[in-house]
């Protein structure tokens, strides 16, 4: 028994790369992928995000205010989620399960269109969400009668050790990765927890993370998966990106 990961990009984010490298001279303007990931298990199909709502590529300030003039939403209606799912060969009722890795808005901006689905999210996020609206959590993202399934410690999804969430906190209060266990080796998603390769080599905490004494943590514990054989997803690398394929099973 084995899972297989496809890796989906929808849209990219225009911004300073001083918000992820803080020592970065400001100016220097990147796009970062947004990433949606599809999980094939054979117990089910598991979401990992759901990217940016399609409606703020038209028009970014009335969704995301302010924020959306750092942080430039760069899209078009076809890299929504639902069409993206469908390039890749899914469609809503294909998916059993969403893990959102955090609640922000370019991870959990397409949650209302698979309400059929059990959503996992950290009960932090759940908690932080509504204290947070207009801050990088928006309403029109996550609040919904979705089935949301709040957990909080390090969880076997499917019992088989092959998907399991593990908290990666500092980024957010209820930041989340998944340990994949795949036919050629261990695939960790670290979702923002470590946004840039360069992140986790260099130790550097992200101008985003709201606790850099534990993204410092987390990032310790993500190296020592690396150290041990483990390829590591970051949740923003565009040099990576290029390099992972549609369908990613390691070597």
């Amino acid at each position: 028994m084995t899972v297989r990961l496809h890796a989906i990009r929808v849209g990219v984010v225009e911004m300073d790369r001083s918000v992820f490298l803080p020592a970065t001279s400001k100016g220097v303007r990147i796009d970062v992928p947004a990433l949606v990931f599809v999980i094939q298990h054979p117990q089910g199909n598991v979401v990992v995000d759901t990217g940016i709502d399609p409606q703020v590529y038209a028009d970014p300030v009335k969704y995301w205010g302010g924020l959306a003039r750092t942080l430039v939403p760069k899209g078009a209606e076809g890299d929504g989620l639902l069409p993206a799912l469908k390039e890749a060969g899914f469609s809503p009722g294909d998916i059993k399960w969403v893990v959102n890795t955090h609640l922000h808005m370019d991870h959990a901006g397409c949650n209302r269109f698979l309400p059929q689905a059990t959503f996992v999210v950290h009960r932090e996020e759940i908690k932080i969400a509504p204290e947070m609206d207009g801050n990088g959590y928006y309403r029109s993202d996550w609040d919904y009668p979705l089935n949301y399934r709040p957990v909080e410690e390090e969880i076997d999804l499917f019992g088989d050790n092959l998907v399991r969430l593990v908290p990666l906190p500092g980024h957010t209060p209820g930041s989340m990765g998944l340990m994949l266990k795949m036919s050629g080796g261990i695939v960790v998603l670290s979702g923002d927890s470590c946004p840039l390769a360069e992140n986790l080599d260099g130790r550097i905490v992200a101008r985003t993370d709201k606790d850099p004494e534990t993204s410092l943590r987390t990032m310790e514990w993500l190296a020592a998966r690396q150290q041990e054989g483990a390829c590591v997803i970051f949740g923003h690398d565009s040099g990576q990106w290029p390099v992972l394929p549609v369908e990613f099973t390691p070597s």
